[in-house]
């Protein structure tokens, strides 16, 4: 473990591509010999990211660009998001879901999110230029 080589996959705003985004993070995760607590958690960031940006940040957009980017780091596995959408920062924009509430009073949608940063050892958004960039780290 320990490389220093970052991984990257670009895509466009469409399910379709979700197969390639799966392939990505299994692709890496066994080239650095990744556990699969850690890959799993890779597979729910990628995907949930990839799918709020299908469906919130391009809505109704299939060319909308999106790229993925992992890399091995000294205490974790660093997962970097990066697309061209509107500004939107999920670290402090996204409401929490209210885990206590009852099915009936449950909105939908905030889990995948909540999930992400109870994940994250360290998450950080910045916007530069015309790109959100959003740097995950998941512990090994």
């Amino acid at each position: 473990m320990h490389s220093t080589v970052t991984t990257e996959l670009e895509i466009k705003s469409s399910f379709e591509e979700m197969d390639r985004v799966v392939d990505f993070v299994d692709d890496f995760c066994v080239r650095e010999s990744v556990n699969d607590a850690v890959r799993n958690k890779l597979h729910l960031i990628a995907e949930e990211l990839v799918v709020n940006a299908v469906m919130h940040g391009y809505p109704g957009r299939e060319d909308g660009w999106i790229a993925l980017r992992l890399r091995e780091m000294e205490k974790g596995i660093e997962i970097t998001y990066l697309d061209e959408a509107a500004p939107f920062d999920p670290l402090s924009e996204a409401i929490d879901p209210d885990l206590d509430a009852g099915l009936e009073e449950k909105r939908v949608g905030g889990l995948g999110i909540f999930l992400i940063r109870e994940f994250a050892e360290d998450a950080r958004y910045k916007r530069a230029g015309n790109r959100n960039t959003l740097s995950i780290v998941v512990c090994t």
